[in-house]
């Protein structure tokens, strides 16, 4: 049986969109949506086996592919550039798509399992050990201590 090539392979998984120009990764996929694929053995972003076919070997390993496209399962080398987390980070920031993470603090936090009078509620609480606090409320007996120690929800 004769083996496929790294770019048959890659080319079995490559479906051109024609209006945007990006050529979409149709095989593994990362959480993220960045195209995978397996090269006998470790599995390389479909993105970067993309720009070494383009005859742009990877700079570095730190190095990792950007998109001008803003499609992660694009594979288009002429939608892609080598860069490194800076020049991702100022490409995202001039593009607009960086976000902070904004912490909110207590109930405005959307982790948050319990609110503002809970917690007022487990700090009077003195006859109940945490056990009973965690069991009563849905949360660990970890949570249920650094309530009552103030380290954590101590701002109120």
């Amino acid at each position: 049986m004769m083996q496929s090539t790294v770019e048959q392979r890659f080319w079995k998984y490559v479906s051109p969109e024609p209006n945007s120009g990006c050529w979409l990764w149709d095989g593994a996929a990362t959480r993220q949506g960045y195209g995978m694929l397996n090269m006998n053995g470790p599995r390389r972003l479909a993105s970067h086996i993309s720009l070494e076919m383009d005859g742009r070997p990877r700079p570095h390993d730190r190095s990792f592919a950007c998109h001008h496209c803003d499609m992660p399962n694009c594979v288009n080398p002429d939608h892609l550039y080598w860069g490194d987390y800076r020049t991702n980070a100022a490409d995202s920031i001039r593009r607009g798509r960086f976000v902070l993470p904004v912490w909110r603090r207590g109930e405005e936090n959307n982790k948050a399992k319990l609110t503002a009078d809970q917690v007022l509620e487990i700090r009077r609480s003195t006859t109940e050990t945490t056990y009973e606090i965690a069991d009563r409320f849905g949360i660990s007996q970890a949570a249920a201590w650094y309530i009552r120690t103030r380290k954590t929800w101590g701002h109120i």
